[in-house]
């Protein structure tokens, strides 16, 4: 008897007993038989010497029943048959078929199978899974025994459903090979030791829509999953994927397992809102069908989906109706094959041949709107009987470039090919204990296992084999949606991806051959800011992704000729930027030359000067005389050589600029017009105290005689050296914006400065703005302290590190460029440094430190109500014991007088001598203004404040000292009081003060806000440091002047 009668015997008889007992068992066998607690019904059965399982999506959703546990709980009704599954179903059967009729694969031995239905639910998966490990029927025995037949489980296609498979099959040891789960967790074999594959690893799918985003410069995406394992991780992957890359993800949502219509539309309604067009979905075809419909129905179109394999090949998706709203879609489908025979097998399915077969009947009703089997349960008209199959049933009958029912027939075939080389095994070369093999008549599932892990076979040019991991090849064609003749959605391969291939060379793209939903076509964009162009850099605008930027135009100074560059370059120095910042062209230099202006100038300093110097050889030659003596010749020399210097220095200011040049202009300038004035000066008053001494004996010109007269010269022609670090004013000056965006610091200080902003959304630095019409504490040098500390510190360094490393030999300097200073070498010279600069003695005692000397500076009001910092003496270390401080008595004090006020005349505060050494004296050496201040300590303290009315108060500071206090009046509001005997207490009454004083007692604080106007505050001694209540907060409307240690505190 051939084997397909058999086969075709078999199923007749389970089909006629699957009738018989419909869906479920009723259970009627007494007691003591073997009961199924539930009955399933398997969609195709047959059998063979070795029996593998199959599991199958053949429906995508399930109708849950009504369970209150008052009656048997009716099955569970899957709804939405999927002809495409069938086909898978089909593809397993004629693989089975085709290996039975071999007689190279498997001689002598068959193949047999029971295939379920697990309505791509992972419950419901599980109940298959348990179907395909039990018995087809009953058994009159009191006991379940004997191990299950089952070899291997081909199944499940979505990852959520295998997960639950695969572990139901593990404590049997049984292995199962998947032809459409994909998700990367199965890589770990601890959680799934007996779980294979023939489609690739999730990792890399994702991988490789990384790089399809990348490759199209999708930067702005969103991302829907399915609730399930295999959308999880693959988002997950995704996620990792895309770190450091320029792709940013817009949003994540969320299909529920169970299809909810509300909540798509709220995702819906993320997209609509959403900039990002691109849309990528890791979900299964079940999930997708409702949702893509909900989808159309709220006519959204502009969306360029990226599909997941579970997806991209849905022949459900085929209709003609989906392409307004699908067509482009593109994405990654696993790798077609070619199966000769499917197509004719296929059509060998039709109810005459299976005349009980439920699934038949719903594939009938599927394409042809007709049922073969007329029911009550069913509202469809009865087929005529003359329907035939034909390759417009695209969803079962395109078996054109068939990807999943190709890794369903691979999967059956791997089986086969680790059955046959398990049956080939030599006894005493096993690869099991003792060098056993397995026994032909009965093979155990994990020595199947074994085989499955070493398989390696070729199909159609394919290798075919398992990792470690029982991952397979990784390989996808790239997918693109695309309008057939007939108005319906074709699926185009346009590239590819080997994931064999080296990094980067993996993805190949064919973009000439893609349709997108774009009219006319081409690559749509998704982007959450356009691009940035030559000339303009990306900002990134804070708190966003680093997709979501402004293009900020570069400064001047500065190019970017690319498009979205990160920052701008400099041009190089002798080169400024163009005005749309995309070249650097050459600067125009522009000089004061001798030109048309340059030479009346130059005519003009050099006629002076001349003038200058010939009235100097006049006064030189006739020095003698008593005219040129009577004038003061020293003085006058010293003019007119100082005249001289004025007008050549506007020589300086014409030609071509140098360094040197730029450094002596107003360096030259400054002293020399400060030598010319103090000669002026010095002459005149000399010519002032002539007129004055007019009364005999009078002694002013002693004080005036030449040296005199040469150190006013020298003084105040030393006071504008000393204010200038030569170069110090052009150089702070010379920065300019294209140099600012080079450094934080920089950056900072001219938006500050010029209040501009480099990035944010406010008045944007266009590069005009000039630093030399900037007042602030950056330009001015008039007042360099800090500034000439610092000069001097380098100078030292650079005088140590010149002793180290240089000689003078016969006044020739020379320098040893080999030597390697150490720190150490650095320090030592450093303490013996002697040099001057500007004017300054520079030098270090044994510790490191300079001689000590400081100005005494005095705030003081100008003409103009402006601040000005006044030298009025200064300290001076190297000067003998008791000679080091000289103070100018022109001081202006607080309130603006410039009498010095004394604290005891203000308070009439009388302390003995020895309170002096207490931490009192230090609350009065400083002149505050009080409102009211009362200490006291009460022998018989009063009720209220108004009790206390004495304004001569005598206080008790500890057993033996007194302070006597003339307070302006004591606090007398009426308020209560609950004093203590022989308890010293503060009083304070608020009253607003404008000094700023910086700091109070939080506890006075509390209890004037307490009280309203008076507070009381205990004071055990005066010696209390009141450390707990004092705090440095600033601001409050009473200020509340205390010593350093806060011992008291007034108001």
């Amino acid at each position: 008897m051939k084997k397909e009668s058999r086969v075709e015997m078999l199923e007749q008889h389970v089909e006629a007993s699957a009738k018989k007992l419909g869906y479920t068992s009723t259970a009627t066998t007494a007691a003591e038989d073997c009961v199924l607690r539930n009955s399933f019904q398997p969609g195709f059965v047959a059998e063979g010497d070795f029996i593998i399982g199959g599991i199958f999506p053949l429906h995508y959703n399930q109708e849950m029943p009504d369970q209150n546990y008052t009656y048997t709980p009716p099955p569970v009704k899957c709804n939405g048959f999927d002809p495409r599954a069938f086909r898978w179903v089909q593809t397993m059967r004629l693989a089975v078929e085709e290996i039975n009729e071999s007689t190279r694969l498997l001689p002598n031995h068959t193949l047999g199978y029971k295939i379920f239905d697990s309505c791509a639910y992972p419950l419901t998966g599980q109940r298959a899974a348990l179907a395909v490990l039990n018995g087809l029927s009953e058994a009159d025995s009191p006991m379940c025994s004997g191990a299950s037949p089952m070899l291997a489980v081909i199944g499940e296609s979505g990852s959520a459903q295998s997960i639950v498979v695969s572990r139901l099959l593990q404590p049997f040891r049984i292995p199962m090979i998947s032809y459409f789960s994909s998700c990367a967790c199965f890589t770990d074999r601890r959680m799934y030791p007996t779980f294979f594959r023939v489609i690739p690893n999730d990792d890399y799918q994702v991988k490789a829509i990384a790089q399809l985003l990348q490759h199209f410069n999708w930067t702005w995406v969103g991302l829907i999953r399915g609730d399930h394992e295999y959308g999880r991780f693959a988002v997950q992957g995704l996620l990792r994927e895309l770190q450091g890359s320029s792709v940013c993800v817009a949003y994540q949502e969320m299909i529920p397992l169970l299809y909810n219509t509300q909540r798509a539309l709220e995702i819906m309604q993320v997209m609509r809102r959403s900039l990002a067009k691109v849309v990528v979905v890791f979900s299964a075809e079940g999930e997708m069908t409702p949702f893509l419909r909900d989808y159309m129905k709220q006519n959204i179109t502009g969306i360029q989906w990226v599909a997941s394999e579970a997806w991209v090949t849905a022949s459900v998706f085929t209709g003609r109706e989906f392409y307004p709203y699908l067509g482009g879609t593109i994405g990654f489908g696993i790798r077609k094959g070619h199966i000769a025979q499917l197509s004719d097998y296929l059509q060998t399915v039709n109810p005459q041949r299976y005349p009980n077969n439920v699934l038949v009947g719903e594939l009938w009703e599927a394409l042809y709107g007709c049922s073969p089997f007329p029911s009550s349960a069913n509202h469809f008209p009865v087929c005529s009987g003359q329907e035939v199959l034909l390759n417009q049933h695209s969803a079962y009958m395109n078996t054109s470039s068939p990807r999943v029912a190709y890794n369903v027939y691979k999967a059956v075939y791997a089986v086969a090919h680790s059955l046959h080389n398990l049956l080939l095994c030599q006894p005493g070369n096993g690869p099991f204990e003792n060098d056993s093999c397995a026994q032909s008549g009965k093979i155990l599932p994990w020595q199947l296992q074994y085989y499955l892990q070493e398989v390696k076979f070729n199909m159609a040019g394919e290798e075919v084999n398992f990792d470690l991991k029982g991952d397979s090849v990784p390989y996808y064609d790239i997918i693109n949606w695309q309008r057939g003749t007939a108005g319906s959605i074709e699926f185009v391969n346009v590239g590819l991806f080997d994931g064999t291939k080296p990094d980067g060379e993996e993805l190949v793209i064919q973009e000439e051959r893609i349709i997108t939903h774009v009219v006319p076509v081409k690559v749509p964009g998704s982007v959450c800011s356009p691009s940035c162009p030559p000339g303009s850099r990306k900002a990134v605008r804070r708190g966003e992704p680093v997709c979501c930027f402004d293009c900020v135009p570069c400064d001047s100074g500065k190019i970017s000729n690319q498009t979205n560059s990160v920052e701008c370059i400099f041009c190089p120095e002798d080169f400024w930027s163009n005005q749309d910042r995309t070249s650097c062209i050459p600067k125009k230099v522009e000089f004061l030359a001798y030109d048309a202006l340059g030479i009346p100038l130059t005519v003009i300093s050099v006629v002076g000067a001349s003038l200058t110097i010939g009235v100097f050889v006049v006064f030189f030659y006739h020095r003698s005389t008593a005219v040129v003596r009577v004038n003061n010749s020293e003085l006058s020399f010293f003019i007119l050589f100082a005249l001289t210097l004025c007008f050549l220095c506007s020589l300086v200011f014409i030609g071509e600029p140098t360094v040197w040049s730029c450094m002596l202009r107003h360096t030259a300038f400054s002293i020399t017009f400060s030598l010319c004035i103090s000669c002026i000066l010095g002459k005149t008053l000399v010519v002032l105290a002539a007129f004055t001494a007019t009364r005999p004996g009078d002694n002013i010109m002693t004080w005036l005689g030449p040296k005199q007269q040469r150190a006013i010269i020298f003084s105040c022609t030393l006071v504008q050296v000393k204010s200038v670090i030569p170069g110090l004013r052009d150089f702070l000056l010379d920065l300019s914006p294209s140099e600012v965006a080079a450094s934080p610091v920089l950056t900072e200080f001219w938006e500050d400065a010029f209040n501009c902003s480099q990035t944010e959304n406010k008045r944007r630095c266009d590069g005009t703005e000039d630093i030399k019409t900037l007042k602030s504490p950056y330009t001015e040098t008039s007042q360099l302290r800090v500034t000439n500390l610092m000069y001097k510190a380098v100078y030292a360094v650079a005088h140590a590190i010149h002793n180290a490393v240089c000689q003078e030999t016969n006044a020739i300097i020379q320098c040893d460029k080999r030597i390697r200073l150490e720190p150490e070498q650095v320090f030592k010279e450093l303490m013996t440094v002697n040099f001057s600069k500007n004017g300054y003695h520079v030098s270090f005692d044994a510790n490191g430190d300079p001689v000590a000397f400081y100005e005494l500076v005095n705030w003081q009001k100008s003409e103009s109500g402006v601040i000005e910092l006044v030298t009025v003496g200064y300290y001076d270390a190297s000067l003998p014991r008791g000679q080091e401080f000289h103070i100018n008595r022109n001081i202006t004090w607080a309130e603006g007088g410039t009498r010095r006020q004394d604290c005891k005349q203000l308070f009439s505060l009388k302390i003995r001598h020895a309170m002096r050494k207490q931490r009192l004296v230090h609350l009065w050496s400083t002149c505050w203004s009080f409102s009211v201040v009362l200490i006291r300590t009460f022998t018989n303290p009063p009720s209220r404040t108004s009790d206390i009315s004495s304004n001569k108060l005598t206080t008790n500071l500890g057993s033996t000292r007194k302070v006597h206090i003339s307070a302006p009046q004591a606090p007398s509001d009426g308020s209560q009081l609950s004093l203590r005997k022989n308890k010293t207490y503060i009083f304070c009454k608020k009253k607003a003060h404008r000094l700023k004083l910086w700091k109070y007692c939080s506890y006075i604080k509390n209890k004037l806000n307490q009280s309203g106007k008076t507070a009381v505050v205990p004071v055990d001694t005066v010696n209390d440091r009141f450390d707990s209540c004092c705090s440095q907060r600033r601001g409050h409307p009473i200020n509340v002047p205390t010593s350093r240690h806060c011992p008291l505190l007034l108001t």
